[in-house]
């Protein structure tokens, strides 16, 4: 997931529902100001045909350590891509998920709060160590539970993934072994297209279509 497909996911999460929502264009490199107005042209053949103006935000010049101390819920989530408030990156980090535990969100917000300081607050294993030590005390419990929490939840997205990629692999085989054994050799073009298929359901539908045609032209593809 990009930087705005991401961040639209969690501004809708939070504040949009299902409420039509204006997509943020995020900035991760340092600009040169902070907030600024940039003219946005679309042209067809050279020639302009709309422009329009549009808020852009750059978080990294803004000062993480005044953000992550508002009550706003996205405050310390947002706050992992501004000017660390701390000399050190794991202090920064653990002053970023002290502040989303302090949040009155329910877990699935959580959740997106933690992806993204996890996301945009990596440790180095150095760093990782001085975490783990600077953490270890009670009032930073709450800390250890969301990031248990979250590092399951990723070994078990990446376990569905890996079903998916493994289900994927098994059905494109099985239909490019029925389409070898009603035509014969398959002309790379067709290989391709197969290969190409992202959803298990079309590999259903043409395992059904694969042994009822006549010609290759018939599995449309």
């Amino acid at each position: 997931m990009g930087h705005d497909a991401f961040f639209k996911e969690l501004l809708r999460a939070f504040f949009a529902e299902n409420r039509p929502l204006v997509p943020p264009h995020i900035r991760e490199a340092r600009p040169p100001t902070t907030i600024d107005r940039p003219l946005h042209r679309e042209e067809v053949l050279g020639e302009e045909v709309c422009g329009f103006r549009f808020w852009r935000i750059g978080l990294p010049k803004l000062p993480g350590a005044e953000y992550v101390r508002r009550r706003n819920a996205l405050a310390p989530g947002l706050a992992a891509l501004m000017t660390p408030g701390t000399p050190s990156r794991a202090e920064w980090k653990r002053e970023c998920l002290r502040a989303i535990a302090r949040t009155r969100v329910d877990r699935a917000r959580r959740r997106l709060l933690v992806d993204c300081v996890e996301g945009y607050l990596p440790l180095t294993p150095g760093q990782q160590v001085e975490f783990e030590r600077i953490t270890r005390w009670p009032e930073d419990r709450e800390i250890r539970r969301m990031k248990k929490l979250w590092s399951e939840q990723m070994m078990d997205l990446g376990e569905k993934r890996g079903e998916k990629r493994g289900e994927m692999r098994a059905k494109r085989e099985t239909l490019l072994a029925h389409m070898r054994a009603r035509f014969g050799r398959l002309p790379i073009a067709i290989t391709r297209k197969v290969v190409r298929i992202g959803e298990p359901r079309r590999f259903d539908v043409l395992l059904k279509r694969v042994v009822t045609v006549q010609t290759l032209d018939d599995m449309v593809l």
